[in-house]
Formats: C-alpha cells, sequence, structure tokens
C-alpha cells in the first residue's frame, strides 16, 4: 500500500508537468467568495451553520490564503517584476507585489477540497495534510460521526453535492503518504467512505436531478446549448480530456462550438479544425464552450452521469464587419451550492466576465485553486490576476487557441476525424467510467466502503 500510494505521489508530479503542456481555461477566484471571517461556518447544506453536513464542508473547503497581487489590482502597489520560472509568455510582461496579502476562501465554487495541494514546496499535499492535525482533524471526523449518525432525510440534490465533495476528499487524502498520521488518515478514509455510501443516490433519482444548466439558460447571457436548433454543436476528437483528467474522471466535460456559418458539409467543416494551435478556429467559429458536469455513485455501487453542470465557460469570439476576428469575451459561469440549494429550481451560477479575480496557473494551466508558482527561490505564493489574464496563460494573449485542437499533433491519414456528439446524450461519460474504474482510488473506495461495484 506504501509503495503504491508514493506512487500516486509522483503521478500528482507528473500531473503538473502535464497541464504546463496542456490545459484549459479554469479556477476563477470571485471576490463574493472572501467576505466570511475565519472560523464563521456558512450555512451552505442547511440553514442552520451548526449542522454537521455544513461543518464537514467548513473543513474540506475553507481556508486562509497567502497570496501576491499582480499589477492589475493597483491596490497591492509597490510591485516587482516576478521571479517565476514558468510563464507564458503572454503573462510576462505582469508585476507582483513585493509584499504578500491574505484572503479567506469560503471554497464554494467547483473546485476540489483540501487545497491548496502543494507538490513540491514546502511540504507534498499540504492541503491535505491539514486535515489529519488538530484543530481541522478533530472537527472533521466529529461532524463526519454526526453526518453518519443522523437519520434526517436529505434533498437528493443535497446528497449529490456532498457525495461529490467527500468523493473528491477520499481520492486526494488516499494519494496522501500513509506514513504520515497514518491512524488519523485511515480513520477518515473509513468515515469518507462509509458516508458516501450512505448518502448514495438511487439510478433514479440521479436521472431526476435537475438539470441546472438549462434551467439557467437564456439568463445571463447563458446560451441553451443542449436546444436543438440552437447553433451550438457538441464535438469530440480524442477522448481524453485534460478536465476529467485534472479532476480524477470524477467529472465529465463536454466540449461545445458554435459555427459562424452554417457549414455546407460538417464532417468537412469539424475535420478543418484540426492542427497545431488551433489558432484559425476563432476565424470558423462564434464560440466555444466546455461544460464540466459530475459523475456520481449511485446505490447500486455503479458510476452514474448526472445532469448537474458545475461549470460552464465560454470564449465568445467578435467580428468585424467583413468577418474578420476582433476580441475574445471571455465568462464564466460557477456553481454555488449555497445558491442552488436554497433555491431549488435557480441554476445556482454566479457569472464571472474578463474583469474578475483569478489565482494565475503555477504553470500553463495545472487546475489546482490558489496554486504556488515556481520561482527561482522555491515557492512563490499565487498570484491574483484578472480572469482574462489566467485564461491567455493557456489560449494566447488573444485567448482564441483551442486547446481539443491545439494539443495534438498535425492530422495525419490514421488520425481520427471530429466526431459530433448528441447533446442530449450522456456520450462523453463512457469513456471517463472507464479511466476511473481502472484507478487504483476508485479500487481503494471500494474497499473501504464494502461496495460490490457492477464495473
Amino acid at each position: 500500500m506504501a509503495a503504491r500510494r508514493y506512487g500516486l505521489f509522483s503521478f500528482g508530479i507528473a500531473l503538473v508537468v502535464f497541464c504546463f503542456l496542456r490545459g484549459v481555461c479554469s479556477g476563477t477566484s470571485r471576490s463574493g467568495q472572501i467576505s466570511a471571517e475565519p472560523g464563521e461556518i456558512r450555512p451552505i447544506y442547511a440553514k442552520n451553520p451548526d449542522d454537521s453536513w455544513n461543518r464537514i464542508f467548513y473543513c474540506l473547503f475553507s481556508r486562509r490564503v497567502s497570496f501576491r497581487y499582480s499589477n492589475e489590482f493597483p491596490e497591492g502597489a509597490p510591485f516587482r517584476p516576478p521571479s517565476f520560472l514558468l510563464m507564458s509568455p503572454s503573462a510576462r510582461d505582469l508585476q507582483t507585489s513585493t509584499r504578500a496579502f491574505e484572503r479567506f476562501e469560503t471554497g464554494d465554487r467547483p473546485i476540489d477540497p483540501l487545497y491548496p495541494i502543494d507538490p513540491l514546496y514546502p511540504t507534498p499535499f499540504k492541503g491535505a495534510g491539514q486535515v489529519l492535525i488538530d484543530p481541522l482533524y478533530t472537527q472533521l471526523s466529529q461532524a463526519l460521526q454526526e453526518a453518519q449518525n443522523d437519520n434526517t432525510e436529505r434533498p437528493a440534490l443535497e446528497r449529490a453535492m456532498m457525495q461529490s465533495d467527500l468523493w473528491s476528499a477520499f481520492d486526494i487524502l488516499d494519494a496522501y503518504p500513509s506514513e504520515n498520521l497514518g491512524e488519523h488518515r485511515e480513520l477518515l478514509l473509513n468515515m469518507f467512505s462509509e458516508l458516501i455510501k450512505k448518502i448514495a443516490l438511487t439510478p433514479l433519482e440521479i436521472a431526476s436531478l435537475p438539470d441546472n444548466f438549462s434551467l439557467s439558460a437564456g439568463k445571463s447571457g447563458l446560451p441553451d446549448l443542449f436546444r436543438p436548433g440552437s447553433g451550438w454543436m457538441a464535438i469530440e476528437w480524442f477522448m481524453r480530456r485534460d478536465h476529467d483528467f485534472s479532476s480524477g474522471f470524477r467529472r465529465v466535460s463536454r466540449v461545445y462550438i458554435k459555427p459562424a456559418h452554417l457549414p455546407a458539409d460538417t464532417q468537412t467543416f469539424l475535420d478543418s479544425l484540426q492542427g497545431p494551435g488551433g489558432q484559425g478556429a476563432a476565424i470558423a467559429l462564434d464560440g466555444a464552450a466546455i461544460i464540466t458536469q459530475l459523475l456520481l455513485i449511485d446505490s447500486q455501487g455503479g458510476l452514474t452521469p448526472s445532469h448537474v453542470t458545475s461549470e460552464a465557460q465560454f470564449r465568445l469570439f467578435t467580428k468585424t464587419p467583413d468577418g474578420h476576428f476582433k476580441a475574445t469575451q471571455t465568462r464564466a459561469y460557477e456553481l454555488s451550492r449555497g445558491l442552488v440549494l436554497s433555491r431549488g429550481a435557480s441554476g445556482g451560477f454566479i457569472v464571472e466576465g474578463d474583469s474578475a479575480a483569478a489565482y494565475l496557473p503555477a504553470g500553463g494551466n495545472d487546475f489546482r485553486f490558489a496554486s504556488r508558482q515556481f520561482a527561482r527561490t522555491g515557492g512563490d505564493p499565487p498570484l491574483l490576476v484578472k480572469s482574462r489574464t489566467r485564461c491567455a496563460a493557456c489560449h494566447g494573449g488573444d485567448a482564441t487557441s483551442l486547446i481539443t485542437f491545439a494539443s495534438h499533433t498535425v492530422p495525419t491519414v490514421s488520425t481520427p476525424h471530429v466526431t459530433q456528439l448528441n447533446p442530449a446524450l450522456h456520450e462523453a461519460a463512457d469513456f471517463v467510467i472507464s479511466q476511473k474504474v481502472a484507478q487504483q482510488d476508485w479500487k481503494d473506495l471500494l474497499d473501504y466502503a464494502d461496495i460490490k461495484s457492477p464495473h
């Protein structure tokens, strides 16, 4: 077991390098999520802040984060040139504040718990280690025990959201070296797995979960991607996607494009988008989007895709009157658990535009929330930039590069066609499920929870 988990640690380091080479825009940090004072437990899952589920969420997600401002935020002055070893060319003109600041992140956003996960500096898996020592260890274990003993009937959507949070925490802690506070780690893994099993939804309950994306369509400029005739096309070139990989295959990403003009031959048009860089796509398209939806563990031990969208990221390409590329507008719709659970029919999204505050990725886009920068002197605190700057770190200064097409080599005779998918189905989920069931963390979860999976 120890050797296997150290192998997973090495895998985590490799992920940072992998995501420096390949990435997509994610992980913005909205100012509305830093208003809570440290120690204040927010009513995410229940109106009573002292509810065990609220306390679990607080222990897993609420963190005080040390960071630096970029010169895009004058309040961070004075500034200096950055000392980062790995930076996107589009971000090298940034200046960083000479001193570090602190902010309290409540974590009610589409991110994984136990952040920051810092595989290089100063200690491995720093975020996971915080819940293995007091006061968080005692607070979390007590809340988990109370939740296990509580027979209150919880709505299906609440159970789905909590299971997703617990599942992420289990996988992250499962990769934590067992020699470090092993007894505490084993207890938490057992408690995570038992609660995951207890609150699992039936397949019918999962199928009946609200489609919060469609409920929000037409609001705040959110296009109705899933509607026939919307002009948006669900597509797939290669099945392996960075969003799925980075989430440990617990979520399913779906890529959409909107052609600038109705193509005479759809297949020829889709294949024309292939090629290194993906730069030409902005001319042929009016927009591109990636939608991330939750994968859930059902009551029969199976992995089942859901209609619950945790994040929707858009890039809209405006054109001049003669059809030439003019500019890119970025927009992200991030799910707030508090909003979607308290408002019922609401989609629960908070909208963020180009100027929203965001943490710059450590290398390319590493999908890590509040990740430290690689500096010549070691690890430097996360850098707060504007969302547009974060996007440009992966997609170029004009944010036109499409990673779906830019991540691969020049097409050859053996290169597969770009496939148009049915937006009403969960076709992309089949591959994600096949990858998850092959992972050791899934096998460990089955062992801890004594689940017999049909996969």
